[in-house]
């Protein structure tokens, strides 16, 4: 049985694909969330341990305030479904259901083409999916947009900012990163470089200015 811990406000489960091709995407999700001072979170942090993978990974969704699904490839490199990742958004989708107040759980879902999840998903009706057109930039207009709906003690930098974070994430801190990983870093360390990247640039954890 999993306890639902108190919600983190600063954390967000990423349901999203992994492979080099999503990587671009990958970044942007990141790098939008660290500029609002909030942390990626995802299965992909998880090592083995004699735990239950799948038990763990509800425990991670059910820790987040928010979680971001993108459910734009039904199927993977052999064209085998994914059954992973819309299961994962079922999981956070019921701690939505369960939560109550203004300050519960946030489900928000990614496609790739507008109304592509209509036949696939027909179940996600009514949610408002947002197509990103697999373009970074397109994905940072939505998370900042999404994000900017919500109070925060963070600042809210607009898309142009982030993605002056994102290109830098992608020039100077990639490339250090797949070296040191053979092209493949952890997603942990990821998390990290984008977060020290955006405080380096004074976005994340610059507070609010009060107005007088």
């Amino acid at each position: 049985m999993v306890t639902r811990r108190k919600l983190d406000r600063n954390s967000v489960f990423l349901n999203v694909p992994f492979d080099l091709r999503y990587r671009p995407l990958l970044h942007a999700l990141i790098c939008s969330l660290a500029c609002m001072g909030r942390k990626a979170r995802s299965a992909m942090e998880l090592t083995e341990t004699g735990k239950l993978r799948l038990e763990r990974i509800v425990a991670l969704i059910g820790e987040c305030a928010y979680s971001i699904h993108d459910l734009s490839r039904n199927s993977g490199s052999n064209r085998q479904p994914r059954h992973n990742m819309p299961f994962e958004a079922g999981i956070a989708y019921a701690f939505k259901t369960m939560s109550k107040g203004k300050h519960g759980y946030e489900f928000y879902v990614l496609e790739g083409k507008k109304h592509s999840l209509k036949t696939s998903f027909s179940d996600l009706s009514g949610m408002d999916p947002k197509a990103h057109g697999n373009d970074p930039k397109e994905v940072v207009n939505i998370v900042v947009s999404w994000f900017h709906a919500i109070p925060s003690e963070f600042s809210r930098p607009e898309p142009v900012d982030v993605i002056q974070v994102y290109s830098q994430f992608r020039k100077i801190a990639i490339p250090g990163l797949n070296k040191r990983w053979n092209g493949m870093p952890p997603f942990n360390y990821l998390v990290a470089g984008s977060l020290e990247l955006a405080q380096s640039m004074g976005f994340y954890p610059a507070k609010k200015s009060r107005s007088h």
